[in-house]
């Protein structure tokens, strides 16, 4: 009889007696990541072609026909076919294995950049809001200067420390992000340590890292990570740019 009575609990979804188990909660997860999914359909469809392209670059062993460098000198300047879908190049190259292993390393530059930048522009534009007076008017006028640079004159200026190559290609694009992620994040700040939970915070004796990286950073979170996905878009086009002058990889490194 008890072994009847905690099969026609279990049945019913019940466990211990009064407390259910919600065994349907990840299909209505599920079913309202779908529903927003559909609503969202562009966003949905963005994502989408943002994801495949990131997983070819990531495995792009796994998805370029040929090896990237491979020359054939019998099939240059092929139009596309079967064999080559994108193409060969004047030495015979498969166009299409140079673009998905050049994603890779353009992808990877882009994504160094924004990070690098984002770390250094938003711990200096958090400090400058958030301590104020010379500090914040000297911070502001270094930022100013820099937003005075283009970036191609910051690349060269890298890569004639640096060297041909990708450091400076990032050096240089992260140092033209940085006044973006500065100027967002102080403006955020000077929005928000003048409220309650600042002033509370104050008020028990913490620290001033403490209320800057645990208290204020998680509510400033929001603006940066949408500023960081316009600079990603934008450094994409700033490492192009610069490979075109010859100023990021060294052939016959595909990007």
């Amino acid at each position: 009889m008890r072994s009847a009575e905690q099969g026609v609990a279990t049945g019913l979804g019940l466990d211990g007696g009064d407390r259910a188990v919600p065994r349907a909660a990840p299909v209505r997860r599920a079913r309202r990541a779908v529903r927003w999914a559909v609503r969202r359909w562009s966003l949905t469809l963005g994502l989408g072609v943002v994801l495949v392209l990131c997983i070819a670059a990531l495995a792009a062993g796994t998805f370029s026909p040929y090896a990237p460098d491979r020359q054939n000198m019998a099939a240059t300047l092929q139009p596309p076919s079967r064999l080559h879908p994108f193409g060969t190049d004047e030495f015979g190259r498969d166009t299409l294995s140079r673009v998905v292993f050049g994603a890779r390393l353009t992808l990877l530059a882009s994504s160094a950049a924004v990070l690098l930048a984002a770390l250094a522009g938003s711990a200096v534009g958090l400090t400058a809001g958030y301590f104020g007076g010379a500090y914040d008017a000297v911070t502001g006028r270094i930022i100013d200067i820099f937003f005075a640079f283009p970036v191609v004159l910051l690349g060269i200026a890298m890569v004639s420390v640096l060297g041909p190559g990708e450091p400076g290609v990032v050096a240089a694009i992260a140092l033209a992000s940085l006044p973006n992620f500065a100027r967002v994040s102080r403006s955020a700040m000077l929005r928000e340590r003048e409220l309650e939970y600042v002033v509370a915070a104050h008020a028990v004796g913490a620290s001033t890292p403490y209320i800057i990286v645990r208290t204020l950073l998680p509510n400033l979170i929001g603006p940066l990570a949408v500023l960081g996905s316009l600079g990603f878009a934008y450094a994409v086009l700033y490492e192009a740019s610069l490979s075109f002058l010859g100023l990021g990889a060294q052939p016959p490194t595909p990007e």
